[in-house]
């Protein structure tokens, strides 16, 4: 009876153990488990806030980035844009100098003004419309346009050689020389050389004109302009005799002048002013009026013929001074009309 008494206390003390173990299992689990739950709240509030910075920078990003797609965009139509105004300038640019190398000056002034519209900055039309307010008469006016030309090119031979024949027309001539000088230095062209060199004849520059011309004369031998400028260097000098050697450059002078008549520009009076001076000097007067009245024809601008006049005036030449006085006096006719 008491060993089976025994038997029942341990029992008994070995269940109360069990229970106890079972209550610090149960005890440790809820710890355990309740810490894992803490720190999964945590973490997924963490988590969350991450989660919701992170997508707030990305709808930044996706913002900035539609952004400067659309800015792309813009820039590709304002190129696109840019690209199309300045092919259409170009188009209308070259246009413009046909219709001023065919003599149509008031068709060109208004493709250059519609050039100038676009882009108020554009060299050469701004060149070109001085060119042909020149060939206008608005001798101001291309000066003007000259003038603004010159900031817009870091070499503007064309607009310093604008400027240049302006004041040459208005009898401006140390300005002109100027000018002329500063265009063949940035580039040095023949057809410049030849302004020079008119430029030191009008201004009564003789040696200084002979040696430019014939400067001209060795880069091209084809030039009507420089042999007849030649002449007139020999005969301002004071060789009033027609020599063998005058009357071989005036006859080459003619030649040439028939062969480049109309070529380059429609209504440019020099080959006729040329052919009219050599046809003087050689003593055809018929021949030679008959030429001045054609170049009278094609000048728009009465400063040319009064440079023209220059060329006649005090001119001495054996058996010609009639003659000499009926070109004068055409001249004259002439510019007292306009």
């Amino acid at each position: 009876m008491n060993d089976r008494l025994r038997e029942l206390e341990d029992l008994k003390d070995h269940a109360r153990q069990n229970i106890s173990f079972a209550n610090i299992v149960l005890t440790w689990t809820s710890v355990v488990f309740g810490s894992i739950g803490i720190f999964t709240v945590i973490a997924g509030f963490v988590g969350w806030n991450r989660f919701r910075k992170l997508k707030n920078e990305l709808d930044e990003y996706k913002y900035d980035l539609e952004g400067a797609i659309n800015h792309v965009h813009e820039l590709q139509n304002e190129l696109k844009s840019s690209y199309d105004i300045w092919f259409e300038n170009l188009y209308k640019l070259n246009d413009g100098i046909g219709y001023f190398n065919a003599g149509k000056y008031s068709m060109a002034i208004v493709l250059f003004q519609e050039v100038l519209n676009k882009n108020s900055r554009d060299y050469l039309a701004k060149c070109y419309m001085g060119k042909t307010m020149l060939e206008q008469g608005k001798h101001h006016l291309a000066i003007k346009e000259a003038s603004e030309a010159l900031d817009l090119n870091t070499s503007p031979d064309l607009a310093n050689l604008v400027l240049g024949e302006a004041h040459k027309r208005l009898q401006n001539f140390d300005a002109a020389i100027l000018f002329f000088k500063e265009s063949y230095e940035i580039n040095p062209r023949v057809g410049t050389l030849n302004h020079l060199a008119y430029a030191y004849l009008n201004n009564g520059d003789y040696d200084q004109s002979e040696m430019t011309f014939r400067e001209v004369r060795t880069e091209t031998k084809q030039s009507h302009t420089a042999l007849c400028g030649l002449v007139k260097c020999y005969l301002k000098k004071g060789d009033y005799s027609v020599t063998s050697e005058i009357k071989m450059m005036c006859t080459r002078t003619i030649e040439s002048a028939v062969k480049s008549k109309g070529k380059k520009i429609a209504n440019w009076p020099y080959p006729d002013f040329n052919m009219a001076f050599c046809h003087l000097v050689l003593g055809d007067y018929e021949k030679s009026k008959e030429h001045l009245k054609s170049a009278l024809l094609l000048t728009k601008d009465p400063c040319i013929v009064e440079l023209q006049l220059f060329d006649y005036m005090d001119l001495k030449i054996k058996n010609r001074k009639r003659a000499i006085e009926g070109c004068i006096n055409i001249l004259r006719d002439f510019i007292n009309h306009k």
